[in-house]
């Protein structure tokens, strides 16, 4: 349970951004449909939808695949799985990294 704790800590904030959370899980290369169901999961489940912990958008990853994921495009669901545990496994390694606005708080 410690470290799902601790990386309830890790915060995003998405304030000062000029993206939407649905922007940064197209960053991390998940289709526009998985995106969007993403997005809305980890804003129904957040405790403030401007700064949202890395769990609840690892929940919104998995939550999306599991439910809305049709195997029609290019990528795989390993692939997919792969970029949702690296949102809390490795964040430095995510595409969305990259982008110095979204370094963890």
């Amino acid at each position: 349970m410690g470290f799902i704790e601790d990386v309830q800590k890790i915060n995003l904030g998405f304030t000062n951004l000029s993206l939407t959370i649905e922007e940064f899980y197209t960053l991390l290369e998940f289709p526009d449909y998985l995106a969007e169901r993403a997005a809305d999961d980890a804003l129904a489940n957040a405790d403030d939808p401007c700064l949202i912990d890395l769990w609840t958008l690892h929940s919104g990853a998995t939550y999306a695949l599991t439910h809305f994921f049709r195997g029609g495009e290019g990528g795989s669901l390993d692939g997919y799985v792969r970029t949702a545990n690296d949102i809390l496994f490795n964040p430095e390694d995510t595409p969305s990294s990259q982008n110095p606005c979204l370094k963890p708080s």
